[in-house]
């Protein structure tokens, strides 16, 4: 499992430092140790802090935040993590979800489940995730485009989720593959566009983005493949003949490069 230091946690979560700190201090998370006694949080603390962050934006106060969901951690057994409960709030009150009921944390009485037509208003998921054995590789594939551009590294880690659990879950392999690609991890990101055409060999986006990461790598050739397979799927794909347009001129093919300049343009007029 990927560990995250006190800044890299800070990062992803987009809070100070001393933040993440207060998280540990306050019992809601205990990270392992790692060199020099710093603090080494797990993909589960991440969601946990995450989901503290987004309860106390609900006009729910710090200190109550952090008692409940250290009461919380205090009751779950040692084989699940806090992360596998749902923190509903309902205007100033939580509900806590643990698959097999609802509940209040203060009164611990059962609560009627809201999200059945039970209320005139749907309580509000505010904070955590339902139970990870509960998901399978399409919710995690969902999470995970959902956190892209708060918290790209965090939406690898669900697309690798994904990926664990379906190894032919094309789109994970692929939105893995392309913030691996904008991280500068060209051949991480081209064997999963590799690994993605060899689940669904007529898959367009797959065929593109190994074109564009093959140019980076300066295997033009290649590339130029790639491209052509792109539009073998998908004749409506006008980037990749603009691209191709673009290599061949490069490669001296004056005739190639003009055909396919003329597809792009067609296409582009047309929409």
């Amino acid at each position: 499992m990927s560990t995250y230091t006190t800044r890299e946690a800070a990062r992803i979560l987009t809070v100070p430092a001393s933040r993440v700190q207060g998280f540990v201090r306050a019992g809601v998370v205990d990270p392992k140790r790692g060199p020099g006694n710093t603090y080494l949080f797990s993909f589960q603390d991440l969601l946990v802090m995450r989901t503290a962050l987004r309860l106390e934006s609900s006009d729910i106060s710090r200190r109550r935040v952090n008692a409940i969901l250290r009461s919380l951690r205090g009751r779950m057994p040692d084989d699940r993590s806090l992360s596998s409960v749902r923190i509903l709030a309902q205007g100033r009150e939580l509900v806590i979800d643990d698959a097999l009921s609802r509940w209040n944390p203060d009164s611990g009485q059962t609560v009627l489940d809201f999200e059945s037509g039970g209320a005139s208003e749907p309580v509000q998921l505010v904070g955590g995730v339902p139970n990870a054995a509960d998901r399978d590789a399409d919710d995690w594939f969902e999470l995970g485009c959902s956190l892209e551009a708060s918290s790209p590294r965090m939406a690898r880690e669900l697309y690798r989720r994904a990926l664990e659990m379906e190894p032919d879950h094309v789109d994970a392999r692929i939105n893995l593959g392309r913030l691996q690609h904008e991280d500068g991890q060209l051949e991480e990101a081209r064997r999963q566009y590799e690994r993605a055409l060899e689940s669904a060999p007529g898959d367009p986006t797959a065929a593109y983005n190994l074109g564009v990461v093959l140019e980076d790598l300066g295997k033009d050739g290649e590339a130029i493949l790639a491209y052509q397979r792109a539009i073998a799927s998908d004749e409506q794909m006008a980037d990749a003949y603009y691209n191709l347009a673009r290599l061949y001129d490069e490669a001296g093919d004056r005739a190639s490069a003009l055909r396919h300049l003329r597809s792009y343009s067609d296409l582009v007029r047309g929409h």
